[in-house]
């Protein structure tokens, strides 16, 4: 993200600008998706220091990242085999810069995820 970033021809007001998007924050990923190679559209430390966004709200790891400014938007729903259970979402107010975090409880999920299926075949029959 942060070379797109600089690819931006009217750089914002320092600190007066919110950073929305869906991929990695490498400051302060715990483990890399075992489905992917690599980070995707990855955003560092180095890079909300340089911008300077007020706050960067990112999807795709469904974790919180390990940094004051950088938040998890959530999700209402489990996206994942995986996740179910007690979900969130962030509401965030761009008048007084408040956030608030709603939780919901998601017993079951309508999907088929066939990337998983795949991996743990994969892991199986290495086993």
């Amino acid at each position: 993200m942060g070379e797109a970033l600089e690819g931006v021809s009217a750089q914002p007001t320092p600190r007066e600008w919110l950073l929305a998007g869906h991929g990695n924050f490498s400051g302060g990923l715990q483990a890399q998706n075992p489905l992917e190679s690599g980070f995707y559209m990855p955003l560092t430390s180095k890079d909300i220091g340089r911008f300077q966004p007020r706050e960067v709200f990112l999807g795709h790891i469904h974790d919180s990242p390990d940094h004051p400014r950088v938040h998890y938007c959530g999700s209402p729903c489990g996206l994942d085999i995986i996740e179910t259970g007690r979900h969130h979402f962030l509401v965030y107010d761009t008048e007084d810069h408040s956030m608030e975090k709603i939780s919901v409880e998601v017993d079951r999920i309508f999907m088929r995820d066939v990337r998983r299926q795949q991996h743990t075949q994969r892991l199986q029959a290495a086993a």
